[in-house]
């Protein structure tokens, strides 16, 4: 039988079954589908509770506060606990949680129960991806780190997808109630799998690098660190902003095209996501991090730039090359990024750097929110084809300007022999 043996990021040799490691990988990817799956579930059936309990716009997007400020503020907090605490700890802690705070959602009858369950929810399903990174890395190795990232992303891709037709078909064929209520059973019998699927964090000794590297001062103030973290800051919060604030209303007030065109040009986004995951955790084993998120930045500079060039006269096959391509670049240059971490850890403090970065991710996407918000409503009496076109280039802009110092930094980090 074929076992994984050892890898470069640490010198014990460890001999597991790769079954073992595959199975470990898929039940820990279930558990991120289902993260990725709460985060965008309210998208389809958000309207559906504010009838049920006749809330308010104001209500409604304090419930999407409630789980998104829990799962930003348990960030940093998992990325400690992810360097300090056994992996198989925090994914059964998470899945047990997230069926409580689920299983309560779909029985909550007022407003305080609902902002509490998902509350809960939020700060559950955080404890997923960044342990994940950590523990991938000291199986998997260096060699192997960004295509067993990008295989986690794109399985959380496939649960942002779950959560638009196929939640809504669910919901048709039963309630929202009951759909719920059968995710919340789901996440208590995945804890049990992942304490039996899941394997303890392999022993290894620090070498005299890795044991610097256990000062959280160094890698935090290093250049390259930060322009990467930069990097996730704009390539999140501007993908985050077109695929769900303005990317509908581009496609129909500027390009004229229908409203199931649009949806289907969502979707393509959504595909490519996947698709890109796969293919540039593939590559950056390859090319390494740091190479291939310059590429990755280029390419959606190049993107963003040819959606402001668009207008009603683009082909329906070319916008949707351009979505299929943004989601592609954009979350699998995110995937890469995270591979990019071991650059600066060392294997000492994966968990808590690949917390900074996912937290960066989300402040990005909330002030990219609010700011696109306030560029919109400022350009109010501008034709509509033309503000849309300003605010891509200006995304190109800022994806350009951060991949050059991307560029940069990798310049410095090699020649400093890091």
């Amino acid at each position: 039988m074929k076992t994984k043996t050892g890898s470069k990021t640490g010198d014990a040799v460890v001999k597991v079954p790769r079954f073992r490691l595959f199975l470990m990988v898929a039940v820990v990817g279930a558990a991120y589908f289902l993260s990725n799956f709460h985060r965008l579930s309210f998208g389809v059936m958000g309207g559906l509770v504010v009838k049920d309990f006749s809330l308010s716009a104001g209500q409604l997007g304090t419930l999407g506060f409630a789980l998104f400020c829990a799962y930003a503020i348990m960030q940093l907090f998992c990325g400690v606990a992810a360097d300090k605490l056994q992996t198989r700890t925090l994914i059964v802690l998470s899945c047990l949680l997230t069926g409580c705070g689920t299983l309560w959602f779909s029985q909550a009858w007022t407003f305080a129960s609902l902002v509490g369950s998902r509350s809960l929810t939020g700060a559950a399903i955080a404890c997923v991806y960044v342990p994940a990174l950590a523990s991938f890395r000291r199986w998997f190795g260096d060699e192997s780190f960004g295509t067993v990232t990008g295989v986690l992303v794109a399985i959380g891709q496939l649960g942002s997808l779950s959560a638009s037709t196929p939640l809504k078909l669910a919901i048709d064929a039963m309630s929202w109630r009951e759909v719920f209520a059968l995710l919340g059973c789901v996440s208590l019998l995945l804890a049990g799998a992942a304490f039996f699927c899941v394997l303890k964090n392999p022993e290894r000794p620090l070498r005299q690098k890795e044991a610097f590297a256990g000062d959280l001062w160094v890698p935090l103030l290093n250049p390259a660190f930060l322009v990467v973290t930069v990097w996730f800051f704009i390539t999140g919060g501007t993908r985050v902003a077109f695929q769900g604030l303005w990317g509908a209303d581009f496609f129909v007030r500027a390009l004229g095209k229908g409203a199931d065109q649009s949806s289907l040009f969502l979707m393509w986004q959504s595909v490519g996501c996947i698709l890109g995951a796969l293919f540039l955790g593939y590559v950056s084993d390859v090319l390494g991090s740091m190479r291939t998120l310059t590429l990755s930045g280029t390419t959606l500079t190049v993107t963003w730039v040819a959606l402001g060039l668009s207008g009603p006269n683009t082909p329906g096959w070319v916008v949707g090359a351009l979505n299929l391509l943004l989601g592609a670049v954009g979350t699998g240059g995110l995937a890469v990024a995270f591979g990019s971490i071991r650059l600066f850890s060392e294997g000492a403090n994966t968990g808590f750097l690949s917390g900074v970065n996912n937290c960066s991710t989300f402040l990005g996407s909330a002030l990219a929110a609010q700011g696109t918000g306030y560029f919109v409503q400022t350009l109010e009496t501008w034709p509509i084809a033309e503000k849309y076109s300003v605010l891509w280039l200006f995304f190109a802009a800022l994806c350009f300007i951060s991949t050059l110092s991307v560029a940069w930094a990798n310049r410095s980090h090699l020649k400093a022999g890091l």
